[in-house]
């Protein structure tokens, strides 16, 4: 029973106890428990584990319901596009006020995301009341040209 020192796939430092048994080789439940060809082997982060239980704790019945029902889904989704499209999983600098920093210009990139989406909805969505306007109009030609739009008034 020692605890080693072990780095997660983004830099996260834990400790953790691994346990072996003593002698698996003459045991009828082996194959059951292990495929290795050494003894049964676990290791165990107590750290994650009072995590895990924290968790359990926060999702019982009464109380994990209404904790669930306060988490909006616009902020899950926030966090899931800041997490996963843009990769940030940790702050990258120390102190709060630099972490908050770090933040304000996160939230300004997922902010200008949303922006640069609605207005591109917006002018898709005004250049086809346009197209529709002046394709129904029959004093308006439209020309493409160079995969510019060209309005000309008819005489």
């Amino acid at each position: 029973m020692n605890a080693t020192r072990y780095k997660t796939d983004n830099d996260y430092l834990t400790d953790r106890r691994n346990y072996q048994c003593a002698d698996c080789q003459e045991c009828p439940l082996k194959p059951q428990c292990t495929k290795a060809k050494e003894n049964r082997s676990i290791r165990i982060s107590f750290r994650l584990m009072a995590y895990r239980e924290q968790a359990r704790n926060n999702l019982t019945p009464e109380r994990g319901i209404r904790l669930r029902s306060e988490r909006s889904t616009e902020v899950e989704t926030v966090f899931g596009h800041i997490k996963h499209n843009m990769g940030l999983r940790r702050f990258m600098l120390r102190g709060t006020e630099k972490m908050n920093t770090e933040w304000g210009l996160i939230s300004i990139a997922h902010n200008m995301r949303k922006m640069a989406a609605l207005y591109a909805t917006f002018f898709l969505s005004l250049l086809e009341v346009v197209l529709k306007f002046f394709q129904d109009n029959p004093s308006f030609i439209i020309y493409d040209d160079n995969h510019n739009i060209v309005i000309f008034l008819e005489n």
